[in-house]
């Protein structure tokens, strides 16, 4: 998937503050404060930004668990594909069905 850059400029991450940023300067960045700080950003710009650090977190090796229920789901929905890979619709079916639906 490509990745769009934010209008913030929030792709290019600053690097981490050093060591030598005092207490005060370092409780600037508690999550709270971001927060606010992101809450102000155009709703793509964070979307965007969940979807970064969601790669991100996928890159450093987390892994999501999924409870039984929805593995055989996943399951059900695998085999059904694989029994009948014809039957699926296009990519351009769907989002022109999601837009009509969105504009009623």
């Amino acid at each position: 998937m490509k990745k769009r850059k934010l209008a913030n400029d929030v792709q290019s991450m600053p690097t981490p503050l050093p060591r030598s940023v005092s207490p005060e300067e370092r409780s600037e960045m508690d999550l709270p404060s971001v927060l606010r700080e992101v809450d102000t950003w155009p709703v793509e710009d964070r979307m965007l930004l969940v979807q970064e650090l969601w790669d991100r977190l996928v890159d450093q090796g987390y892994e999501a668990e999924i409870s039984e229920e929805l593995r055989d789901e996943l399951d059900r929905r695998l085999g059904a594909d694989e029994a009948a890979p014809e039957e699926v619709v296009s990519w351009e079916e769907v989002k022109a069905e999601a837009l009509k639906r969105a504009r009623r």
